[in-house]
């Protein structure tokens, strides 16, 4: 992978080969020494690989991070501490934006334009507000109705929840990583990061940002990995008291009943399928930008995704045949372009066939889809771009890869 960085003295960083867990502020490899391949969604071919983690790693990185809230440096910092060090943090991701932009866009297959526009400002925004409310997180004075005639005051005192074990899913790493990141240190809590792995470049620099920000080491924990292993060791662990999961609703179901057994705290961001709605009064150009913005971007692999346009009968058959036009202005993403604004699915190539291909075959209205439609490309899992109309079906209405039905 190409270094990139805004700074030129800064080309070291690009996408390691060789990734391994961060525990404890120091790389580690696998507890077996197992790895898992990194592929590249355009190319498919191989460019490194990462620890496949095991519950004896998730144990060390949990360890690490207890052990900082009893009685560890980041147990006698204060809120205003807290802040200053997640002021700081957003200063070295904005120093590293660029590189950051780079390792999310090409692990993804995404267009590197996005994550330069959306995702870095969005993770320095939230950093900059964690560091603004870590010092404003108090408790209250409460008067009460008096104990044996004398009067007296309760008071509740706000305290870290404990180690979290954030689960963070492939399509936008950088910036949901942050979500979850800003939020939890803001509080005092301390963390182990479980990136997917496909994609766990961006949250292991993080981490090691942080630990050049000043972050005592164990606060801050990535452990690379499947969910089967990793995913389920966070859930299992008795020291973990909470899970905050993005990801698909099958998956956070299975970990609301593993951690409810041990009434651990929960945070669940599952998939949807959000519908875009255009009425006649709707300036014609901005639904269209608007709509195809709102399904497209990322590739549509995002849980807000606009999946499905309703469009009012009355503007449905104008509505379209132009629909598809702000598709065919923009270009198709490569690896070293900053224009395009369209990307590749990553890994995805399997599913998106088999929906293309049923979806195909069970429309009624065989008219809608050009003469010798192609099966997806070998490499960047793309179709050939098509004209919908409202006559066509599809079959598979509930998956989040909604792209297929207009490439």
């Amino acid at each position: 992978m190409r270094p990139v960085a805004s700074d030129p003295s800064r080309m070291d960083i690009h996408m390691t080969q060789h990734l391994n867990h961060f525990i404890q502020g120091a790389p580690s490899e696998a507890s077996d020494g197992a790895r898992i391949p990194l592929i590249n969604p355009v190319t498919e071919q191989v460019y490194g690989s990462c620890a496949s983690g095991t519950a004896e790693d998730v144990d060390r990185a949990v360890t690490a991070a207890r052990a900082q809230l009893e009685g560890g440096a980041w147990s006698q910092l204060d809120g205003a501490q807290r802040g200053r060090l997640l002021s700081k943090l957003a200063d070295l991701v904005e120093r590293d934006s660029e590189a950051l932009a780079d390792m999310d866009a090409d692990a993804i297959g995404r267009s590197p334009l996005e994550p330069r526009r959306m995702d870095l400002p969005n993770a320095i925004a939230n950093l900059r507000a964690a560091a603004g409310w870590a010092n404003q997180l108090e408790g209250r004075t409460i008067p009460t109705g008096g104990y044996f005639g004398r009067k007296t005051l309760s008071y509740t005192v706000r305290e870290p929840v404990g180690v979290v074990g954030a689960i963070v899913p492939w399509n936008s790493p950088l910036m949901i990583t942050v979500w979850k990141l800003a939020a939890l240190l803001s509080a005092g809590c301390t963390v182990v990061i479980k990136p997917s792995e496909e994609t766990p470049q961006s949250a292991l620099h993080l981490a090691a940002l942080a630990q050049e920000a000043g972050f005592p080491d164990g606060v801050i924990n990535v452990v690379t990995g499947y969910g089967a292993q990793v995913g389920r060791a966070l859930c299992e662990h008795p020291d973990v008291a909470k899970i905050s999961f993005t990801g698909s609703p099958e998956a956070g179901r299975e970990i609301q009943r593993t951690a409810g057994v041990l009434f651990k705290r929960v945070a669940l961001e599952l998939g949807g399928k959000s519908p875009q709605m255009v009425f006649d009064d709707a300036p014609f150009d901005d639904a269209l930008f608007g709509c195809t913005l709102g399904l497209f971007v990322n590739q549509g692999q995002i849980c807000a995704s606009g999946s499905r346009i309703l469009v009012q009968r009355s503007l449905a058959e104008r509505f379209a045949p132009h629909w598809p036009r702000p598709l065919a202005r923009s270009r198709s993403a490569t690896l070293a372009s900053l224009t395009s604004r369209w990307g590749r699915w990553p890994r995805k190539r399997n599913s998106i066939a088999s929906t293309v291909t049923s979806s195909w075959a069970s429309t009624k209205a065989p008219r809608c889809w050009p003469a010798g439609y192609p099966p997806l490309s070998r490499a960047g899992s793309y179709a050939r771009r098509f004209s919908p109309t409202p006559a066509m079906t599809w079959r598979s209405p509930r998956t989040r890869s909604s792209a297929p039905s207009v490439r």
